[in-house]
């Protein structure tokens, strides 16, 4: 007993003991926020969108308890070694002044990731278009932003203070369809009405609609299909639509139009 009372007033060793637990509680933040979420919201009926918003907040939560760790650890941990650490926070402002001015940008980061989650500009789970790149969000913090990319599963890192240049995807995105001025319209509305009912067979399809004419042209009258499905999946049905579009318009006799040049020459 008297051996391990020494051990602990051993200030090296009280020191290793608290990174270790720092280390434990770090390493299981994200188990112990997601289980008091769940049980927080287990008796609430929550719709999909208010998940992705709970989840994105289990995302928050779990960053800042990180941070928050890390920084009780590092202060118990010079406490412990015998430094002053009242002394050092009140010697800090002027630092942190100077420390400010050189990290603005990070400071603008976190001020936006505070703003994206409260706001809900993006959840987790959402589809957003940032750079020509279209991913799945599958982190938030308070800095940066993480997302899947799904054309090809890479995974880009985007700073909060770029939310300006990010587009979040909606739920449906619109089909436009060029048919010729020799159809009528009635004719071309039974087509569109095959489509429809084709395209909403498909796997991740909620629903599909025509929405009529979009757009008179030199050459064609374009009308429009809208096609509600995830955003997740909207490259891959957005093939599909089209080989559906393709294959109706050619079995119903209705051409594509395409720019026509025509050649004269003297005899």
């Amino acid at each position: 007993m008297e051996m391990f009372i020494k051990i602990i007033n051993n200030k090296y060793v009280l020191a290793l003991f608290i990174l270790v637990v720092g280390i434990l509680i770090y390493s299981l933040s994200g188990k112990i926020t997601k289980k008091v979420m769940h049980v927080f919201f287990r008796d609430t009926e929550i719709d999909k969108n208010s998940k992705k918003r709970v989840d994105t907040l289990v995302v928050a939560i779990n960053n800042i308890v990180k941070y928050v760790v890390v920084i009780i650890v590092v202060l118990m941990i010079l406490q412990v070694l015998g430094v002053n650490v009242s002394s050092l926070i009140a010697g800090l402002g002027l630092a942190g002044v100077i420390i400010g001015l050189a990290v603005q940008d990070a400071l603008k980061d976190i001020i936006m990731g505070k703003n994206i989650i409260t706001e809900g500009f993006f959840k987790v789970g959402d589809v957003i278009k940032y750079n020509g790149y279209t991913g799945l969000v599958t982190d938030i913090g308070l800095k940066r932003t993480t997302i899947k990319e799904i054309a090809t599963n890479s995974k880009i890192i985007i700073s909060n203070s770029n939310i300006v240049d990010i587009e979040v995807l909606s739920d449906y995105y619109d089909a436009i369809i060029a048919t010729p001025y020799e159809k009528s319209m009635d004719e071309v509305l039974k087509v569109m009405d095959k489509i429809v009912k084709r395209v909403e067979k498909l796997e991740h399809v909620y629903k599909s609609e025509c929405k009529g004419i979009v757009k008179f042209n030199n050459s064609s009258i374009d009308y429009v299909v809208r096609v509600y499905c995830d955003p997740k999946y909207r490259r891959l049905n957005n093939y599909l639509v089209n080989a559906i579009i393709k294959e109706e318009l050619d079995s119903n006799n209705i051409s594509i139009p395409y720019q026509q040049i025509d050649i004269h020459t003297d005899k």
